[in-house]
């Protein structure tokens, strides 16, 4: 370790130190205990692991830099003198010490070092005198066992408890509850509503009846076999919710369409709230993050820039223009001038992970016409 590496550990080491110490002190622990010395030796150790250095280097280097230090010091020390004298043979002797100054306000107090390794253990000490032996025990009168046994004899031993009935009555207990407390005010339809969960989480109920069985609870990620009806699945791997949104606000520049080709709207510029599925609004896309149902929808505000009367055409499309869904389209006709539309479109379509959907237009005019898009909000939802 060189000298340079050394000061760096050394500055981390005291901020390290100061932060652990200040929370120590902020949580009411005790840093004069044993537990805070193990504590601040193992994030000693840690950090010099992680720069890539022992905690024996790091004391070898900070001896060589203490033995440097001293040495340095002397040194020093002798070359003042010479220069001192010097200094005496141009200018003459020193005269007489003058008398003492007032003496200075005293400084702020300095931080607290970091405290020192812990020592190493000491050697045992030797082994204490043997206790002496207790009194012998009285003897018991034979009435007195006799009276015990008796008593013993009379206490009832309860029968063993079963515990499979037990596992059965809990199980059946928490599958009744479970659907009560889901069905609110007696609607099946309302328990995802309920809980916040999708239909993978939900009741599982098939296969067929078995009198007599205590229902099942599966908590799992794959779905079990063998169910029969009134047996709960739910579903470890179940995703809650999947959704993302883009959007732009008071764009000013035009697009240029036309009715030979499609061309996808790329004025986006924010990503909205997001949660497993990703807003892109760099590639003015959304990315789904679980395979399901989602709502798609888009709703925009577009001005006519081309002054001739034109139509205009947009849809949803997925992965980069290469599947139209036909559900999430709409057209709009833009007046001559600066004629200015809204234009909402809606509809749910299937979709895999790792799809993207995007934003595409075209113009019924045979010739080039331009259009803005000012306000747009693109959203996908998982609903199924």
């Amino acid at each position: 370790m060189t000298t340079a590496e050394l000061k760096k550990v050394m500055r981390l080491l005291k901020t390290v130190f100061a932060k652990i110490q200040e929370q120590a002190l902020i949580d009411g622990i005790d840093i004069t205990s044993p537990q805070y010395d193990e504590l601040i030796n193992r994030v000693r150790e840690a950090t010099l692991a992680k720069k890539g250095f022992t905690l024996e280097e790091y004391r070898a280097a900070k001896a060589d830099f203490a033995a440097e230090r001293k040495q340095t010091k002397v040194k020093t020390a002798d070359e003042l003198k010479a220069v001192v004298d010097k200094v005496l043979e141009i200018k003459g002797q020193v005269g007489e010490r003058g008398p003492q100054g007032d003496r200075g306000e005293k400084g702020d107090k300095g931080d607290r070092g970091p405290k020192g390794d812990k020592g190493d253990r000491g050697p045992k000490g030797k082994d204490g005198r043997d206790g002496r032996d207790g009194r012998d025990g009285e003897d018991i009168p034979e009435t007195t066992v006799a009276y015990l046994e008796e008593r013993i004899d009379s206490i009832k031993i309860p029968d063993p408890v079963d515990m499979q009935k037990i596992e059965d009555w809990s199980r059946n207990l928490f599958a009744e509850l479970f659907e009560h407390n889901i069905n609110t005010l007696g609607m099946p339809d309302f328990r995802k509503l309920a809980m916040g969960i999708r239909a993978d989480v939900d009741l599982k109920v098939s296969g067929t009846s078995d009198a007599g069985r205590t229902p099942f609870i599966y908590v799992q990620a794959e779905e079990p076999t063998g169910q029969k009806q009134g047996d709960i699945w739910i579903d470890t791997d179940a995703v809650i919710a999947s959704y993302a949104e883009i959007s732009v606000y008071n764009n000013t520049t035009p697009v240029t369409l036309n009715s030979a080709a499609k061309v996808q709207i790329t004025d986006f510029d924010t990503n909205g709230q997001s949660t497993d599925s990703t807003p892109d609004h760099t590639n003015d896309h959304i990315t789904i993050g679980t395979t399901g149902v989602y709502e798609v929808t888009c709703s925009m505000s577009l001005q006519n820039n081309a002054g001739a009367s034109h139509g205009v055409s947009i849809s949803i499309w997925k992965n980069n223009g290469a599947t139209e869904f036909q559900n999430v389209h709409a057209d709009r006709t833009l007046a001559s001038g600066t004629d200015i539309g809204a234009i909402t479109i809606s509809g749910l379509v299937n979709l895999t992970a790792n799809d993207t959907i995007e934003l595409w237009a075209l113009t019924d005019s045979g010739t080039n016409r331009n259009v803005t898009f000012a306000d747009i909000s693109l959203s996908a939802i998982l609903v199924d």
